[in-house]
């Protein structure tokens, strides 16, 4: 018996494919476990498929059949985009699986399925098969097997995990969570305190998704963080896993179930942001995957957290640097933006980039005698990093920038971060009254959708080697070579 599927090169088509192989192998008598299993194994064949060999008209359809032959469950897919180059698949490397994201699609396959394969079939495209050899299954033509060929041990990824939204009675289990992914070295305090995070999670100002096993525990989650000083804006992260489960698929699933919730149930989040490391790419190409875009580089933020059974590399680690990235949910406003003329190239590429509209200007600010400037200080001293916010310019700000940035390095603080408002005048000067007070150009950064800040960083008593900082996105390489450049005329 064979059954058939067309269907569009869309990604939002792959809910259907997976419903289509789900109804089939059920009905040839595949268990839950199984029928689980080739689900995802679908959606990562398609995905594949559709987002890297995409056809030359975009209305092309291609082809899914189910296929039975002893025992075993075929589910092909016929593609007619580019060719498939094999010798280019990348290996997923388990003992190093942040730094193999790549190939991490195709691992699954192989450990989801018993027949995952490649076919050529030259002038009619390609074919991707999968194929799982059912325990009890039904309408099939089944050989006789010894015994012994009968057990099968599960592994995680074949056993199911579902994807909740987390209550605050789940706070407790989250915390063990994160201990057991970073021990005491992730950055968000909630994350320690089951009685803040309750709160935080009952509040909404915490918005999380859980990974749960059948029998109730908690393996892997992923959150939403709103900001402090504006809920139109969250931060997407807290990515944790239990080391069993971070070859599998379910930390990309709760990165769908954040997408999809903010898109289907709009709870007034506009922007949402991720501050993604740089010593490796992987989680940068998943967010790539969803469309955030790059704003700026957070530089050496504070020492890397240590991960439970994950190799952080040889060599020296410098402190971390973040790659900032936004996600448009809903803006359709106006941005003003006063920016110095030399970064008005590389600021409207980030913008026009991200689609958002915005108007750019670089008016000067008017000198009124006997106003003072105030400034906002954030210190950080176990990160040994502060940040300054300009509150209102004034005569007295290059003073008080001195006198601040004096204060801190009797702190011992290596990374001061200064945040100037782009929807203000700016100073006369301005750029070189920065470089000699250390500072340099690195990037934007939201305070509400429409009111963003400059973003300028001064580093103390260490150097940045940008050899080390790790990009994905082509904009984000293009935008690590402009702060690089900013950066080395700062070195004496």
């Amino acid at each position: 018996m064979e059954l058939s599927l067309r269907i569009h090169y869309r990604i939002e088509a792959i809910p259907i494919i997976q419903a289509f192989v789900s109804e089939c192998a059920a009905y040839f008598g595949a268990d839950k476990n199984e029928v689980f299993a080739l689900a995802l194994a679908a959606e990562e064949a398609s995905e594949h498929i559709i987002q890297t060999y995409p056809p030359l008209e975009a209305d092309d359809p291609f082809d899914i059949h189910c296929e039975t032959d002893e025992a075993m469950l075929r589910f092909i897919f016929s593609n007619t985009g580019l060719p498939v180059n094999e010798k280019d698949i990348p290996e997923y490397d388990l003992e190093d699986p942040e730094r193999s994201m790549d190939g991490l699609q195709f691992f699954l396959l192989e450990k989801l399925t018993d027949d995952f394969r490649f076919e050529n079939l030259g002038a009619n495209g390609w074919r991707t098969v999968i194929g799982k050899k059912l325990k009890n299954p039904r309408l099939i033509p089944v050989p006789t097997k010894p015994e012994s060929e009968k057990e099968q041990v599960q592994t995680p990824a074949a056993q199911k995990v579902e994807i909740l939204r987390a209550t605050p009675e789940d706070a407790y289990e989250i915390t063990k969570l994160a201990y057991h992914t970073y021990r005491y070295s992730y950055t968000k305090k909630s994350f320690y305190y089951p009685e803040m995070l309750e709160e935080e999670l009952a509040k909404q100002q915490v918005i999380s998704f859980i990974g749960k096993t059948e029998d109730g525990e908690i393996v892997a989650h992923c959150g939403i963080l709103r900001s402090a000083y504006c809920r139109e804006i969250a931060e997407s992260g807290a990515i944790m896993s239990k080391p069993e489960y971070r070859s599998t698929m379910t930390v990309p699933r709760l990165v769908k179930a954040t997408h999809k919730f903010l898109t289907d149930e709009n709870p007034g989040i506009d922007l949402l942001d991720a501050n993604l490391v740089t010593t490796h790419t992987g989680s940068q190409r998943i967010c790539s995957m969803f469309k955030f875009k790059p704003f700026a580089l957070k530089l050496s933020v504070h020492e890397h957290a240590k991960f439970i059974d994950i190799d952080a590399g040889s060599g020296t680690l410098q402190r971390e640097s973040l790659l900032y990235t936004i996600l448009s949910y809903k803006h359709s406003e106006l941005i003003p933006l006063n920016i110095p003329e030399e970064h008005i190239g590389i600021v409207s590429e980030m913008f026009e980039n991200a689609q958002f509209k915005y108007e750019l200007t670089t008016e000067l600010r008017k000198e009124k005698t006997g106003l003072d400037a105030t400034i906002n200080v954030e210190r950080i001293p176990d990160k040994q990093f502060a940040q300054i916010t300009i509150m209102e310019f004034g005569e007295n700000l290059t003073n008080l920038l001195k006198k601040t940035l004096y204060d801190l390095s009797l702190e011992e603080t290596l990374t001061i971060f200064l945040k100037i408002p782009a929807w203000k005048p700016h100073l006369p000067d301005m750029e070189e009254k920065l470089r000699d007070n250390g500072f340099f150009f690195a990037g934007m950064l939201p305070s509400t959708p429409r009111e963003w800040h400059l973003l300028y960083a001064c580093l103390k008593d260490h150097k940045l080697d940008f050899e080390q900082i790790k990009t994905h996105d082509p904009l984000a390489g293009k935008f690590k070579e402009y702060v690089a450049e900013r950066y080395t005329e700062m070195i004496p």
